[in-house]
């Protein structure tokens, strides 16, 4: 094969890896709002300093550029159409005896919509952009309503398949959810928005958080209960591998687990792919034993087997039933 005078793909992927550097682990005695919701233990070694035992891959890490790229397109509508209070701010809140937690908003939006004017200058980049981008950012001003309250937009970038799954439940991610309602709690505000985009289509959902709700418990609770364990030096306990999701009603691998970037340390797993190759046929053969008591079908030796199985790993047939 003949080599290329230049490569414009390679000068774009290094570009990209020496614009975000990875910065060396610090300890330090506070939550990042982003941080909300995940593992205990990760949290735990993270705000020691530890140094993690699997970072991030050059996937993931454009995977965020492809997030940070998105948030620039919303932020110019949103600016364009006079709607933008606030970018970027750090709101930080501390609950009494508690670890402070502190993050930055991406949009805090408000007041009247000019969409005539939005479109205009959106015109105006418009041989800058992909088709499907200025066609979604043309339908982000659409649903602009002539005048709104003030929100907070949190701007989230998804695989298309988790963009059906949010779209099906209606519920965003408890990780997502929880950072918003820190921005809420510090703006003392009532409602704020996630915005899904799906990176493989464009398409839009926007799910609502509202303070107070039944949110500002989940806050508390995870605040309340890490703090405990590093206001006591306490390492938390590992996660399971494989966890019952209550708002889908299945067994699923452990997101927490998966993703952990002390994954090697922790649970002595090489990657990602050896956790899913080890846990996603069990988890395949629990959730059909579910399904056949959903349809009050007769359960067979293997069945037995495997909710033997099930209640090894502590959970109760009775309560997966309920």
């Amino acid at each position: 094969m003949k080599n290329l005078t230049w490569n414009f793909g390679t000068i774009w992927n290094e570009s990209l890896k020496e614009a975000r550097q990875p910065r060396e682990p610090q300890a330090r005695d506070v939550i990042w709002a982003s941080e909300l919701g995940k593992s205990y233990l990760d949290l735990y070694l993270t705000l020691k300093g530890e140094k993690p035992s699997n970072d991030f891959s050059d996937t993931a890490l454009r995977k965020f550029d492809a997030g940070v790229i998105w948030e620039k397109i919303i932020e110019v509508i949103l600016k364009r159409a006079g709607v933008l209070l606030e970018t970027q701010e750090w709101l930080k809140n501390q609950i009494e005896g508690c670890v402070p937690v502190t993050g930055k908003l991406d949009f805090l939006v408000g007041g009247k919509t000019d969409k005539e004017k939005a479109k205009f200058e959106l015109e105006k980049i418009k041989d800058i952009l992909p088709e499907n981008v200025y066609n979604a950012s043309l339908r982000i001003i659409d649903s602009l309503p002539d005048e709104i309250n003030q929100i907070v937009l949190e701007i989230k970038s998804i695989s298309s398949f988790m963009f059906d799954k949010y779209q099906t439940s209606e519920i965003p991610n408890a990780n997502h959810r929880l950072q918003l309602m820190h921005y809420l709690i510090c703006k003392n505000l009532p409602e704020g928005h996630i915005v899904y985009v799906s990176k493989d289509d464009a398409r839009l959902l926007e799910l609502g958080v509202f303070n107070p709700s039944a949110v500002n418990k989940e806050y508390e609770k995870f605040i309340k209960e890490f703090s405990a364990y590093w206001n006591a030096g306490q390492e938390p306990p590992k996660e399971k591998e494989i966890v019952f999701d209550d708002e889908w009603g299945k067994f699923v691998v452990n997101w927490k687990v998966m993703y952990s970037r002390y994954l090697t340390k922790i649970y002595g797993y090489k990657d990602q792919e050896e956790v899913r190759a080890k846990f996603e046929p069990m988890v395949a053969s629990w959730n059909r034993v579910l399904t056949r008591i959903k349809d009050k079908k007769d359960m067979t030796k293997d069945n037995l087997e495997k909710i033997k199985e099930m209640e090894k790993w502590g959970y109760k047939l009775e309560e997966l039933k309920k």
